[in-house]
């Protein structure tokens, strides 16, 4: 019995790091295909928007997003559907939908979980 509870629980924990690597490999897909340009070191700055890997900037997005969730319990069910509704809706130069296209969709247009998994990989630290 203790074998296979420690099996069950090292196959979850294999299974639960396997697809948050898929998730940050998605987010680093759609990253380099469509959020790189305004959102590297180089122009971020200039157009007013976090850069990637600068965990604090994005800690900032995150908690001004949170606070907007709270204020709005029935748009929002938490920080990040906040700043998934930024992206899909625009802010100052990012035309709504940033530069976001999925192919395998039929209107070529991201989905609310690919612009999600985008994001996860612009606030996490650089590997």
């Amino acid at each position: 019995m203790k074998t296979l509870l420690c099996s069950l629980l090292l196959l979850s924990a294999l299974l639960s790091f396997a697809s948050a690597t898929d998730s940050n490999a998605r987010g680093k897909a759609i990253y380099d295909q469509s959020c790189q340009t305004c959102h590297n070191a180089g122009t971020a700055p200039l157009m007013k928007s976090p850069v990637t890997h600068d965990t604090e900037a994005w800690k900032e997005r995150m908690a001004a997003a949170v606070v907007i969730a709270k204020k709005d319990p029935k748009q929002y069910k938490n920080g990040m559907d906040v700043l998934v509704n930024t992206v899909k809706n625009g802010k100052g130069a990012m035309l709504p939908g940033g530069m976001c296209r999925n192919q395998s969709t039929p209107d070529k247009k991201c989905t609310d979980a690919d612009y999600e998994a985008a994001i996860k990989y612009m606030m996490s630290s650089k590997k």
